[in-house]
């Protein structure tokens, strides 16, 4: 997953905040999940068997609270564990006994989850802000969020046995090596060796379509209801993974998967995506949200999010999907794209105390118009700033060094200066630490004619903190527009510019190349 489970971890830190997650699979080194999913009786039933590191002497686990671990073994005897009662979540603490003869540990646990219908008041404005976990006729979501099985750390590679109703088919990260059908169950097998960062579990009676390209199997986990648009999905699909690859670096998993779940939701895991059965059928999101979604296997799925100094994922993620469609279809559209990023912020975010460094997530307008738009207009100044050629090669440096680690801004940072040869340390600093961003106003504009030249002089102003800018001026003369870009650094910047024709108007960022305050009337 990528931001789902962000806020979920966040509560769990203020609960236990003496344990460390960090990007190491530190304890557990594999996780062998056997799941029996009850739909009428809401209920699952499991064991997880871990592999521990050498020298484990102590596990923390963490589990939802409606769920409990009833029974954890080592090698053929018991072992003794404490529970630890948290708001939402359960700490189990085994203890391992000293010596290098037990390598895993087997953790028996069983749960009841809410049903659809009691989740519909967890729905709001058409899109589900879903906690736990939720089993019923409709199908089962079992997002890592949750906790739904003992977790370690949030980053893990598993294999995992589901045994579900006839009818049911579930899907997981990874690949899926084996599916066995009898006359009242289905029992699927599936494998992911590259680390993730939790382990989701859906199903549903769907009808599954199949295709491969380039290597990858690219499926629809559908309804009937939906199944005439399966080719749709696969089709663009094809087309992402072929963009991305060529511009971020080779699809990091085996397979990729558009699963329609029965309530509302946008989620992007790693290999697939979870989309509500109202967003499947909207129209236009083959050519929208299917490409951000895709894009988030590189960024936040395979490149994780360390996030000490921000959550850079959803900015790049928008600039390299969403500004990348916009820019296809031309100069007009992509202006109308960063016309819009900036209206949002100032409509919601102008006054915000959230700078890039403190933006976790997207848990309210103001936080979305920061980490989003604010973040995505960063990553357009930076490539006006360093060029195209680099910028696509700072992108393929970050996601090479990056890849199934986890990554920060100054990651980001080390990339984009390798790719340009030159230091940017200022240009990170003013963007990530600041709150707000300039509001630039036009003064003093004169001009003089001198040998046959018009000279045009003006002063450009910047309230609060001054930032360094490359600053777009579009200056409309007597024979047509002419366009400088200037360098500012202070909060009074005396700007010319020598001119064939005499000059009739002058604007600054007509065309919004850069993060700024829009002024009223913009």
């Amino acid at each position: 997953m990528t931001l789902k489970t962000m806020a979920a971890f966040a509560l769990f830190f203020l609960l236990f905040p003496f344990i460390c997650f960090g990007a190491e699979l530190d304890g557990a080194l594999r996780h062998s999940l056997q799941v029996k999913v009850d739909i009428q009786g809401r209920s699952i039933t499991g064991t997880d068997r871990i592999a521990l590191e050498k020298g484990t002497s102590e596990l923390s686990l963490i589990l939802r609270s409606g769920s409990e671990v009833t029974r954890v073994e080592g090698g053929s005897a018991d072992l003794p564990f404490e529970t630890r009662e948290g708001r939402g979540f359960r700490e189990i603490t085994v203890k391992v006994p000293p010596g290098d003869m037990l390598r895993e540990i087997t953790v028996h646990f069983r749960g009841t989850f809410q049903s659809p219908k009691e989740a519909e008041s967890q729905i709001k404005r058409g899109v589900a802000y879903i906690e736990d976990g939720i089993i019923g006729e409709e199908g089962v979501f079992l997002p890592s969020s949750s906790f739904w099985y003992p977790q370690n750390r949030d980053f893990t590679v598993f294999e995992a046995v589901v045994t579900l109703p006839a009818g049911y088919s579930s899907v997981m990260e990874g690949e899926l090596t084996d599916r066995r059908i009898d006359a009242s169950t289905v029992v699927e097998r599936w494998i992911e060796w590259k680390p993730v960062d939790g382990i989701d579990l859906i199903a549903g009676r769907y009808k599954i379509e199949k295709d491969t390209h380039k290597g990858v199997d690219i499926y629809t986990y559908f309804f009937k209801e939906d199944a005439s648009l399966s080719r749709t999905y696969i089709d663009k699909t094809k087309e992402y993974l072929d963009t991305y690859s060529e511009l971020l670096g080779p699809y990091p998993f085996g397979k990729f998967a558009v699963v329609e779940n029965f309530l509302p939701t946008g989620y992007g895991m790693p290999s697939f995506t979870l989309l509500g059965s109202s967003v499947i059928r909207l129209p236009f999101i083959p050519d929208t949200s299917l490409g951000h979604e895709i894009a988030h296997n590189w960024w936040g799925n395979s490149v994780f999010i360390d996030s000490s100094l921000g959550n850079w994922s959803e900015a790049l993620t928008t600039y390299t999907a969403d500004y990348l469609f916009e820019k296809k279809k031309g100069g007009d559209k992509a202006r109308e794209f960063r016309a819009a990023k900036l209206r949002s912020y100032k409509n919601f975010a102008e006054e915000s105390p959230i700078s890039l460094k403190d933006f976790r997530d997207s848990t309210s307008t103001e936080s979305r118009a920061v980490g989003y738009n604010k973040g995505v207009m960063v990553f357009n100044m930076l490539e006006a700033h360093i060029g195209e050629a680099a910028f696509r090669d700072g992108l393929k440096r970050f996601y090479a060094a990056n890849a199934f680690k986890r990554a920060s801004w100054a990651d980001i940072q080390a990339a984009f200066e390798a790719a340009s040869g030159s230091s940017l340390d200022w240009f990170f600093d003013q963007w990530l630490k600041n709150t707000g961003g300039p509001a630039l106003t036009l003064a003093d504009a004169q001009t003089i004619e001198a040998d046959g030249k018009h000279i045009v002089s003006f002063r450009v102003e910047q309230a609060g903190t001054a930032y360094a800018l490359d600053l777009p001026v579009r200056i409309e003369t007597a024979s047509g527009p002419v366009w400088r870009t200037f360098s500012i650094k202070s909060a009074s910047a005396e700007l010319t510019a020598e001119l064939d024709s005499k000059p009739l108007s002058i604007e600054l960022d007509p065309d919004y190349q850069n993060f700024r305050i829009l002024s009223d009337a913009e």
